[in-house]
């Protein structure tokens, strides 16, 4: 009677255990379908962005490259123009951009993919400080923050502020 009642009670355990395996299968199936339609949303606001800043400030004819992953950096990266690196000296956009692409690939290396991934992350920041610079200069900063820590907020950013035309900031050297 005993081992009767006990195989009653395993198979109980069981059947519960199971049920809350496809529970946490589902609601992890869920997550992984929310992320990803997610990501394609901030994809295309991206995109749409950076293909309007094209098309208004002279660089209609790399506007296509927005569309394309990884290499919508260089489209970034002729926006933004030239950029005060490490407050040391003026790098043009589009080295950093490739210096970011390059980077971006060499990442899976042992050591020098370490190098690399603070390299990456180092030509992100600055190309990213770079282009909500010109689309609006008082709060680059925080969103060049927010582009690091939680990049949504900074996309958002630039769709509200895709048909910006930038002014070309002039220098009077006294």
């Amino acid at each position: 009677m005993f081992l009767l009642y006990y195989e009653g009670w395993f198979i109980m355990v069981v059947m519960v255990l199971l049920a809350l395996d496809f529970f946490i299968i589902t609601v992890g199936l869920f997550a992984v379908v929310a992320f990803c339609i997610g990501a394609l949303i901030c994809y295309g606001l991206l995109s749409v962005s950076l293909t309007c800043l094209a098309k208004n400030n002279g660089y209609g004819k790399y506007a296509i490259l927005a569309w394309i992953p990884l290499i919508k950096f260089l489209l970034v990266g002729m926006l933004c123009g030239d950029v005060e690196f490490l407050n040391l000296t003026k790098v043009r956009g589009v080295i950093l951009s490739v210096l970011m692409i390059v980077s971006f690939f060499a990442i899976n290396f042992n050591t020098f993919g370490m190098i690399m991934a603070l390299v990456f992350m180092m030509s992100f920041l600055h190309i990213s400080y770079g282009l909500l610079r010109k689309i609006h200069k008082p709060s680059a900063p925080y969103m060049t923050f927010l582009a690091a820590v939680f990049p949504i907020i900074p996309i958002a950013f630039i769709f509200i502020r895709r048909n910006v035309i930038f002014e070309d900031e002039l220098y009077i050297e006294k």
